[in-house]
């Protein structure tokens, strides 16, 4: 017989604790992830005009991977002028579909580089701290005596 009944009302607390902190863990993690990594766009396709930029559906581009024309042939840097802050992109060859991949910064992504590591370091303390709560209580005596594993 278990001898002490707090020790019952603790264990589903942490068994509790651990299942909420697990479902706050996965919606951190992906939040974290809109604040530390650069979204990837590939084969978006526009209509280049040469009298004007066209915008992409994304601002704040981190880096143009490369842009292509509708025969598959890749434009190098001096056949457009790219705006990275606008997200606009000015053709000089010719009017026609073009297809570009880049990467760009979402609306809430960090810009500085040590909030990107220590955001992601919230993430993995968390996460130990959810582990730390369970070996704690797996470690308990009265969980064996829980269990029916003997005292």
């Amino acid at each position: 017989m278990i001898e002490n009944k707090n020790t019952i009302v603790v264990f589903v607390m942490v068994f509790i604790a651990i299942i909420v902190g697990i479902a706050f863990l996965t919606e951190a993690a992906n939040t974290t992830n809109s604040l530390t990594e650069l979204q990837l766009v590939s084969n978006e396709s526009f209509t280049g005009n040469t009298s004007a930029a066209v915008t992409l559906d994304h601002g704040n581009l981190s880096a143009l991977t490369e842009l292509r024309n509708d025969t598959g042939l890749v434009l190098n840097a001096g056949n457009y002028t790219l705006d990275a802050e606008a997200g606009s992109i000015l053709v000089v060859e010719y009017n026609g579909t073009y297809f570009v991949d880049y990467s760009w910064e979402g609306n809430s992504y960090l810009n500085d580089s040590s909030a990107r590591s220590i955001t992601r370091l919230v993430i993995v303390m968390f996460a130990l701290a959810i582990m730390v709560i369970g070996l704690l209580a797996i470690f308990n005596p009265g969980f064996k005596e829980i269990l029916g594993m003997g005292k």
